[in-house]
């Protein structure tokens, strides 16, 4: 995990390090808290998907995946329209940054899971302040994932 830290969240979630680990990586759980989500797909399965919302259309990459830990890079569009491509979201991206996920096991089947965003890059629309919106955004964004990760690991 290297360069510039926007926020770091931790959670502790009643869901094994594993169930968490795929979670990361599928986009149905990415939709579970991301901001009005109203739509997503995959481009190739465990590895680059996309989420649509109130915010634009993101791309989501896996960088990097090992037991108990997960980079996601995320390219996010906001004119963005179907049918997406992966090269499409990420040439119009206005923002990118990545994200750090860290799970380690807590208590009975359950993890502790550390969310890093760093590395925000803005590529259109310089004038927004974007650490400071992905930093408000968290507090609501976290406790979705929390409940209906709770709930999706018990189904």
């Amino acid at each position: 995990m290297a360069g510039d830290v926007i926020c770091e969240e931790t959670m502790v979630i009643h869901a094994p390090v594993e169930t968490l680990r795929r979670f990361i990586k599928t986009p149905e759980r990415i939709a579970d808290y991301y901001p009005g989500a109203s739509g997503f797909g995959v481009f190739k399965a465990g590895h680059t998907f996309y989420c649509r919302g109130r915010a634009g259309t993101s791309l989501f990459e896996v960088l990097r995946d090992e037991p108990g830990f997960v980079t996601l890079r995320v390219w996010t569009a906001m004119r963005a329209k179907p049918p997406y491509a992966a090269e499409g979201l990420e040439r119009d991206a206005f923002f990118v940054m990545d994200e750090d996920w860290r799970i380690e096991p807590e208590g009975e089947g359950g993890a502790r899971l550390t969310k890093t965003w760093r590395n925000l890059r803005k590529r259109k629309l310089r004038w927004l302040p974007m650490a400071m919106i992905v930093r408000r955004a968290i507090p609501d964004e976290a406790k979705k994932m929390v409940e209906r990760w709770e709930l999706a690991a018990r189904s």
